[in-house]
């Protein structure tokens, strides 16, 4: 298992300080993590569906998570141009899409991790499915799937019909992308509380078909011996801006204060609980 990870799925990238990030791992300090849900159905690099960054601190017990919606503009570092953040990583791939959200974020990620996001129905099957609360007043029963107003335990193949579903009978008052940021950060919840190192092995084929990352085996292991614990409280919020149209193209643009509140949210994730 340790010679797959560390041959086949460990890429480290030169917008990270490998040496620092794994310093800061045995210490035990807050980390950040940016999660990037690829899309490659289109062929080429693919491109970011979601952004998630994860903010984890063992010493508070504590994890933020935060989506950064994919039309939300941003510089393209590296390219000496303005675009919609999730353009990024097909840009300039992992190293671009990292060095673009510190930049728009003003913080410093010590991990990736890169997630094919056609592979996500065995990796929500391998944590034994996931659960999720749906606060839309709709009922539709489909198959093997009842839709109802409240807490639903899914699938693999559950969880991408939700998906569906939710986009057919509501068009346009959906967000699709929100929908599969709900599913992602159930995973996360999920994974955080359940995966251990004896089901590495579970996952095996999982990791090296749809997934890239930083994390070597031994940091992997580090994270799930000693960052567990970080499930104990989690904050989970969505970035806030203003629609504009800008040469033709929508955009969301953060005002200030949505950088600001970020910070304070990991300011107070580092304080001693």
């Amino acid at each position: 298992m340790k010679g797959t990870i560390n041959e086949q799925i460990y890429q480290p990238v030169p917008s990270i300080d490998q040496i620092e990030s794994e310093e800061k791992l045995i210490k035990k300090e807050l980390i950040h993590v940016l999660l990037l849900g690829i899309n490659k159905q289109y062929g080429g690099t693919g491109r970011a569906e979601s952004l998630l960054v994860l903010t984890l601190n063992p010493k508070t017990e504590s994890m933020n998570l935060i989506t950064i919606p994919r039309d939300t503009r941003a510089v393209m570092v590296g390219k000496d141009m303005e675009d919609k953040i999730n353009n990024a990583y097909a840009y300039g791939g992992p190293a671009m899409a990292i060095e673009s959200v510190e930049n728009l974020l003003d913080l410093e990620l010590d991990y990736y991790v890169q997630l094919n996001l056609s592979g996500v129905k065995g990796l929500i099957d391998g944590l034994g499915g996931i659960t999720i609360d749906n606060e839309l007043e709709i009922e539709v029963e489909e198959a093997d799937l009842k839709l109802t107003p409240g807490e639903l335990h899914l699938s693999g193949s559950q969880a991408y019909r939700y998906v569906e579903m939710l986009y057919s009978y509501q068009g346009d008052e959906i967000d699709s992308t929100g929908l599969q940021d709900q599913i992602l950060e159930a995973i996360i919840l999920k994974g955080t509380s359940t995966i251990t190192i004896n089901k590495l092995e579970t996952f095996a084929k999982f990791l090296v078909d749809n997934i890239t990352t930083n994390l070597d085996f031994n940091s992997m292991e580090y994270l799930l011996q000693n960052y567990t614990d970080v499930q104990k409280h989690i904050t989970e919020y969505t970035l806030n801006g203003n629609e504009m149209e800008i040469d033709d193209v929508n955009y969301l643009i953060l005002p200030d204060e949505e950088i600001e509140k970020v910070h304070q949210m990991m300011e107070e994730s580092d304080t001693e609980i």
